[in-house]
C-alpha cells in the first residue's frame, strides 16, 4: 500500500533509488528502524542536499583519440556478452538477429553484432549452471582489428539482484582487501579459462598483440580482480608471445567497488573503469552501505526535530540547518571510516563519464567546456529523463558527453540522485559511448 502511495507523488526514478536503498538495508542484515514513507522523505532531503552540494572542478576532458577509439570499441565488446537479451533491451534485436532460423541464439548475436567471422568466436557458456552465483557467462572471440583476443564476462541482469552480491564480505587478498564473491568468481576463471586463452595466444603468436578483459557492471569487477592476477604474468606471456611488447589491458563499463584503495592503484596501468555521471554501482560496498544507512537515520532524526518533512523543505532557515548536519554528520561518516565502516573502490584508473545537455537556441558559444560540466554537475540533473523528450523537438536540445580522470575517492559516499540507478544501465553508457564516438570519431 505504501509502495503504491509513494509511486502516485515521486518520480520513477526516486522510486528506484528508495527501493535500492531499502534492498541494500536488507542485502546485510541489518534493515532501518524506520517505515518506508521516511526512509523517502529523507532519501528526498539528501538527494536535494547533493543537487545543492558545489563539486570540486573537473580535469580537463580528455582528448586522446587513440584512447577514445579503444573505450568505445571494447565497449561494445562488453555489452554483447549479454547475448541477445541485451539486443531486445536495447531494442537493437530485429537489426542482428530477427530472421535467422535461431533467433535465440546468444552465438549468432555476438558474431553479428561483432562482424565476426563465425571461426573468431572461440567459445562462449551461458548455460545456467547449478550454484553458479559467482560463475558467470562469457564469451571469447578474436578481434581482428586490434590484433588482440578478447575475453567478455557479462554483467548481473537486474540491478536489485546485484546489490546483494555486491554488499558482500571482504577478504584479504594481496596485502588488500577485495569483495569475496568476485574474487570468486575471477579464481574460477583464472583456473578454469585462463590456461586455455594462454595456449591459445602461444600457437597464434604472430596474429595477435594483446589480451584484453573487459565487462559491465559486476561483469567489470570481476574483469578488473582477474587482470590484477593476469598482469602478475605478462612477464611470461610475452615470452610466451617472444614478443616484449605484448599487452594485456582491462576495459570495465559501469565498475564495481572490488578492491581497497591502495591495491587498485597498484595494477592502474592495467586497468581502466568507466563511471557513467551518478552511476551508484561504483560507490556501493558495504562501509559506504553502512554510512548511508547512518546518514538515513540521522536525517530522519533531524527532519523529526525540525517540525517534520513539508515544514524542513518549505523553509529555507530550516532546510540550511538540516543541511549543515547532513554536511556535517557526512564528514564524521567519512573520517570514522577506514576502522568502523572500510569500504572498497573501483580499480584502475577511473575515467567519469560527464553529460550536459546542450541547448542550441540559447547555447553561448564562448562558453569554457570545462565550466559547462562543473555547473551541469552541481545541478545533479536528471539529463536522462530531458533526453528522452528534447530529442523529439528538432533544434532545441542534446545531450553531450565528455571523459575526465577522477580519483577513486568517488567511492567513499554513495552518492544519492535522480538517475544514479538508470545511469548504471547498459543503455545509458551505450547512449554515453554512441555520443562519444559520433563527436570524436566521426571522421574516422
Amino acid at each position: 500500500m505504501v509502495d503504491k502511495l509513494i509511486g502516485m507523488v515521486v518520480s520513477k526514478q526516486t522510486r528506484a533509488m528508495v527501493r535500492a536503498i531499502i534492498k541494500t538495508a536488507n542485502a546485510f542484515g541489518q534493515g532501518f528502524r524506520a517505515t518506508g514513507l521516511q526512509m523517502l522523505k529523507a532519501a528526498l532531503i539528501i538527494q536535494k542536499f547533493y543537487e545543492l552540494r558545489p563539486m570540486p572542478p573537473f580535469s580537463k576532458p580528455i582528448q586522446n583519440i587513440a584512447f577514445i577509439d579503444d573505450a568505445c570499441h571494447y565497449f561494445g565488446f562488453a555489452l554483447i556478452a549479454y547475448g541477445w537479451r541485451g539486443l531486445c533491451y536495447l531494442g537493437a534485436y530485429g537489426q542482428y538477429v530477427r530472421g535467422f532460423k535461431d533467433r535465440r541464439s546468444n552465438r549468432m548475436a555476438i558474431i553479428r553484432y561483432l562482424q565476426l567471422n563465425p571461426e573468431d568466436l572461440l567459445g562462449y557458456e551461458y548455460s545456467l549452471r547449478k550454484g553458479a552465483s559467482f560463475q558467470p557467462s562469457y564469451y571469447v572471440a578474436i578481434d581482428r582489428s586490434r590484433k588482440a583476443i578478447v575475453l567478455s564476462i557479462r554483467g548481473t541482469w537486474s540491478l536489485y539482484d546485484a546489490i546483494t552480491d555486491l554488499v558482500c564480505e571482504y577478504v584479504p587478498w594481496k596485502g588488500g582487501l577485495v569483495h569475496s564473491g568476485m574474487l570468486a568468481s575471477a579464481q574460477w576463471f583464472y583456473t578454469g579459462l585462463i590456461p586455455q586463452i594462454f595456449r591459445y595466444i602461444y600457437h597464434h603468436n604472430e596474429e595477435l598483440e594483446r589480451f584484453i578483459i573487459t565487462g559491465h557492471s559486476l561483469g567489470g569487477g570481476t574483469a578488473s580482480l582477474l587482470m590484477m592476477m593476469v598482469a602478475n604474468h605478462v612477464d611470461e606471456l610475452r615470452s610466451l608471445t617472444n614478443n616484449p611488447l605484448f599487452d594485456v589491458h582491462c576495459y570495465n563499463y559501469a565498475p564495481a567497488a572490488v578492491c581497497s584503495i591502495d591495491l587498485g592503484k597498484k595494477y592502474e596501468q592495467f586497468i581502466d573503469s568507466f563511471v557513467c555521471h551518478d552511476d551508484i554501482v561504483g560507490r556501493l560496498s558495504y562501509g559506504s552501505a553502512m554510512k548511508l544507512k547512518e546518514l538515513i537515520l540521522d536525517t530522519i532524526s533531524t527532519y523529526t526535530t525540525l517540525g517534520g518533512f513539508r515544514k524542513t523543505m518549505a523553509h529555507a532557515e530550516s532546510r540550511k540547518v538540516c543541511f549543515d548536519i547532513i554536511r556535517e554528520r557526512l564528514k564524521e561518516l567519512n573520517n570514522v571510516s577506514k576502522t568502523m565502516y572500510p569500504s572498497l573502490y573501483i580499480p584502475g584508473k577511473v575515467i567519469q563519464i560527464l553529460r550536459a545537455k546542450e541547448n542550441k537556441i540559447s547555447k553561448s558559444q564562448n562558453k569554457d567546456e570545462n565550466e559547462d560540466m562543473h555547473k551541469i554537475k552541481s545541478r545533479r540533473s536528471s539529463i536522462t529523463v530531458v533526453e528522452n523528450v528534447s530529442k523529439h523537438i528538432p533544434g532545441t536540445a542534446k545531450v553531450h558527453y565528455t571523459l575526465h580522470y577522477i580519483t577513486s575517492a568517488i567511492s567513499d559516499e554513495m552518492t544519492l540522485t535522480k538517475t544514479c540507478i538508470e545511469d548504471h544501465m547498459i543503455s545509458a553508457y551505450q547512449n554515453a559511448f554512441t555520443s562519444i564516438k559520433d563527436h570524436y570519431l566521426k571522421d574516422d
